[in-house]
C-alpha cells in the first residue's frame, strides 16, 4: 500500500429529525378544536362571542374542508355528505359576520339569526369529531394540513378558490418541526 495517501474525512452520519407526538401535544390541540364546539353550542345562540371565537370556527371549517380534499384514502361517499354542510357552513359564517360588521363598525355585536346558527352547528358538528379522529390517526399530517391552510387563507376573502393538487402542494411543502413553538 502506498505510504504518500492522503487521509479521508470521518463518516459522520446526517441526524435525521422524527415527529413525536406526545399525549399532552394531542391534547392541546385538541383544546383549540373543542373551544370552537363550544363556543358554537354556548357563544352563538346568546350573541356573546368574540372575533376570536369566530375565527376557532372558521379554522375548523377550513380545516375539515382542507381535510376532505387532500385525503384521497376517505370514503367517497362521506366526503360528498359532509362538503356541502361545511361549505354551507362558512358561507352562513361569513355572511352573518360581515352582516354584523356592516350594523356597527365599531364595536360589532356578532348575533346571528336562527338559520345561520343551524347551519353553523351542523358544519361543526361535522368538523370536531372528523378533527379529533384525524389528530388521534395522523398528528402530524393534520398539523401540516393546519398550517398549510392558515397560510394558504391569510389575507383573502371568501372567493378564493384551490384545486386538490395545490392543496396537496402546500402540506407537503409545509414542514413542523416544531409546532408548538408557531
Amino acid at each position: 500500500m502506498a505510504k504518500n495517501k492522503r487521509p479521508r474525512k470521518h463518516y459522520r452520519p446526517k441526524p435525521c429529525y422524527v415527529p413525536v407526538w406526545t399525549e399532552k401535544d394531542k391534547s392541546n390541540i385538541k383544546a383549540l378544536f373543542e373551544h370552537a364546539e363550544l363556543v358554537t353550542m354556548l357563544k352563538l345562540p346568546t350573541g356573546e362571542a368574540t372575533m376570536d371565537d369566530l375565527c376557532c370556527i372558521r379554522d375548523t371549517l377550513n380545516l375539515c374542508l382542507m381535510g376532505c380534499m387532500t385525503r384521497d384514502w376517505l370514503d367517497k361517499e362521506e366526503v360528498k355528505a359532509a362538503e356541502p354542510v361545511i361549505r354551507r357552513a362558512g358561507l352562513a359564517l361569513i355572511a352573518s359576520v360581515d352582516k354584523c360588521i356592516d350594523r356597527n363598525p365599531l364595536q360589532p355585536r356578532y348575533v346571528f339569526t336562527g338559520d345561520a346558527i343551524k347551519a353553523i352547528q351542523a358544519g361543526v358538528a361535522v368538523a370536531g369529531p372528523y378533527i379529533n379522529d384525524s389528530i388521534d390517526a395522523i398528528p402530524g399530517e393534520t398539523v401540516r394540513e393546519f398550517f398549510a391552510m392558515k397560510h394558504l387563507t391569510r389575507g383573502k376573502d371568501a372567493r378564493y378558490a384551490y384545486s386538490p393538487e395545490q392543496l396537496r402542494r402546500a402540506i407537503d411543502r409545509n414542514t413542523t418541526i416544531e409546532w408548538s413553538q408557531k
